[in-house]
């Protein structure tokens, strides 16, 4: 039997990542994937997704060209070419993990990893079956989307998720999104720019549930302004398909039905932990794997990371607690803080958010201040055609120290770092007023919310 320093199961954001940091720290390292190396944040999420973004965007752009002063007679796009270069990103992404795991001296072993013992995992794949130990075993499995339970058989073709339609290369004429969290947000942001006749369906008060209510009716409506219909309040209770079986058909709770030629699948996921005989070892669990701020699980030795401990499931989040679990497992003083992960959506525009929101803060009685600066009074998004949006600050009232944050607009996750900085270090809102920010630029739009928080706006911008 082949013994490891560390046993990884699982190549995503947070196991291939902590594969990388073990190696770096000298130690052996087995790193397990059944399916593609780099998981699902390479080839069903983050990556894939947000390249079509990336050609959405352009392709707005260039369809108003003659409002930057070019002048281009005839704009084209279709979903398969975007869908062809999401690939080759895909592609070369690989290809870059896999000569960094082969750089490190990582062992790679395919197929699905399951517990033997406290320290023994049982690794299948078609050809073969293979037991190794671990010193400290660290579980990334991530997570995998939710389906509808109540479809009908015939109307699957006519479903799928997330995973399914990152991939899609035909644009559906008129398609149905359940779920107006992130994920669906995005999608629908990329195919209603392509022309796709969309739906949206939310089962809460606002798009965006996972962030404050002001940032979901905003987005409702650009939506709308773009031709979106969005329904809130209102859940998908199953799917059938019209006579001729090339529509789907979806039944709401409120007894009303929409018909469409595909449906989106994006009420969120669950964490992937079906195969890894976790009872056999005692490994305590719920809904996710429970783990402590260290990351690590009941069976001390043993850590899980990313989706599958349910505590944050996004992919900059899995980077970090592969870092604290591999820095505490070779004996580093490390702890999780999860109070200071951004929260980004790559929608037109973008939102992000970050720390105490401010509708969190009343409900908790907590004394605030709260500030905001429009893009519209910035010079540099002026000058982009970047108007949209603004960036909105929370401060704790009597010492000016910054609680939150929340911007939407051009490069919005490209600007959040700057307030993730200032929660980090307890910074008041008199040091970020009075940081120099380089002019122009969109961070200007930060330093003038934290200025206004402290005295009158600055309105030479």
């Amino acid at each position: 039997m082949k013994k490891y320093d560390f046993v990884i199961i699982g190549s995503g954001s947070g196991g291939g990542t902590a594969a990388i940091l073990a190696a770096q720290h000298k130690t052996s390292v087995a790193l397990i994937e059944g399916g593609n190396i780099g998981g699902t944040n390479l080839h069903w999420g983050c990556i894939p997704i947000k390249s079509l973004v990336s050609s959405s965007k352009m392709f707005q752009h260039a369809r108003h060209g003659e409002d930057y002063g070019v002048n281009i007679p005839q704009v084209n796009a279709s979903l398969a070419t975007w869908t062809n270069r999401e690939r080759l990103v895909v592609a070369k992404l690989a290809e870059e993990m896999d000569r960094s795991l082969r750089k490190h001296g990582i062992t790679v072993l395919r197929g699905t990893a399951s517990f033997e013992t406290e320290n023994t995992i049982r690794i299948h794949n078609d050809k073969s079956t293979e037991i190794i130990e671990g010193r400290k075993i660290i579980i990334a499995t991530g997570s995998v989307p939710f389906t509808f339970e109540n479809t009908s058989a015939e109307s699957r073709k006519l479903v799928g998720t997330s995973n399914d339609f990152v991939h899609l290369t035909h644009l559906p004429p008129r398609l149905l999104i359940v779920g107006g969290g992130y994920i669906g947000c995005e999608l629908c942001g990329i195919y209603s720019s392509l022309g796709s006749q969309i739906t949206l369906v939310e089962g809460g008060s606002h798009l965006l549930p996972e962030l404050e209510t002001e940032a979901g009716d905003y987005l409702q409506k650009k939506f709308e302004q773009s031709g979106v219909r969005v329904i809130l309040n209102t859940k998908v209770t199953g799917v059938t398909h019209s006579e001729d079986g090339n529509r789907a058909v979806a039944q709401l709770d409120n007894g009303q039905t929409i018909e469409e030629d595909r449906i989106l699948v994006a009420v969120g996921r669950h964490p992937n932990l079906d195969d890894l005989n976790l009872d056999i070892v005692g490994i305590s669990h719920d809904r996710a794997i429970i783990v402590n701020d260290q990351l690590q699980t009941n069976l001390r030795h043993v850590y899980a990371i990313g989706d599958c401990n349910g505590r944050c499931a996004l992919a900059h989040s899995a980077f970090a607690q592969a870092e604290v679990a591999v820095l505490h497992a070779i004996g580093e003083s490390a702890t999780m803080d999860f109070r200071h992960i951004p929260f980004c959506v790559l929608t037109n525009p973008e939102i992000t958010a970050v720390g105490l929101n401010e509708e969190s803060a009343v409900k908790q009685g907590i004394p605030i201040k709260v500030s905001r600066c429009s893009f519209r009074s910035v010079g540099r998004a002026l000058a982009m055609g970047e108007l949209d949006g603004f960036v909105k600050l929370v401060a704790e009232e009597h010492s000016g120290r910054i609680l939150g944050g929340l911007i939407i607009g051009s490069n919005a996750s490209e600007l959040i770092p700057q307030i993730v900085l200032a929660l980090k270090f307890g910074a008041t809102a008199h040091q970020l007023a009075h940081m120099t920010c380089p002019r122009p630029s969109l961070s200007e739009a930060i330093q003038e919310a934290a200025r206004r928080l402290i005295s009158d706006p600055l309105n030479s911008l």
